[in-house]
């Protein structure tokens, strides 16, 4: 008998009276009938099943690893660079409706934005100027998430190294060999 009426009361709640709870670095995004209607702040929220759905999303500071990529400077020179990409969400409802995998989505317009600067730099300009080129990376990306909810705080370049490519069977396989 125990057993059942937990089951009831579990039934109840998820059925009839479902809430969410949303902590302290979080916003919580509801939708109703499929649109988004509201963006919520900490604290409990009643919903009603069916008609509304709750998703939560973290909003505090978070970074993503971007991949290394290989890529040659203005004076032909062969490098392998990457960067860290820190960022806060300041509206989860944007973040959630106009952008599909935000951190997949993110890290490749950082590899993309890294690339456009780098590739317009001699090897000994970028490695002395790796302040401006995050500089620069990270205004550009905060004009591309503007209309996502998000604003960037840091870019950070986590491996710079001149490298020789090889390739290997038929050019089917690349290998990076750094050089030095």
């Amino acid at each position: 008998m125990g057993e059942f009426l937990r089951i009831i009361i579990e039934l109840i709640q998820a059925y009839l009276v479902p809430w969410t709870t949303v902590y302290a670095d979080e916003q919580g995004v509801r939708f109703t009938l499929g649109k988004w209607w509201k963006t919520k702040g900490p604290g409990f929220h009643i919903y009603v099943p069916v008609l509304q759905k709750y998703d939560v999303y973290t909003v505090t500071y978070q970074e993503i690893d971007c991949l290394t990529q290989s890529l040659a400077t203005s004076d032909g020179k062969r490098i392998i660079i990457s960067c860290n990409v820190g960022y806060v969400v300041n509206d989860a409802g944007k973040m959630a409706t106009r952008v599909e995998n935000f951190d997949g989505t993110l890290e490749r317009a950082a590899r993309v934005h890294l690339f456009n600067v780098v590739q317009a730099l001699n090897y000994e300009s970028l490695r002395g100027t790796i302040d401006a080129v995050q500089k620069d990376v990270r205004k550009a990306l905060n004009e591309q998430t503007r209309e996502w909810g998000v604003k960037v705080r840091r870019v950070g370049i986590t491996d710079l190294q001149e490298v020789r490519p090889i390739r290997l069977h038929n050019d089917s396989f690349t290998a990076v060999i750094p050089l030095g």
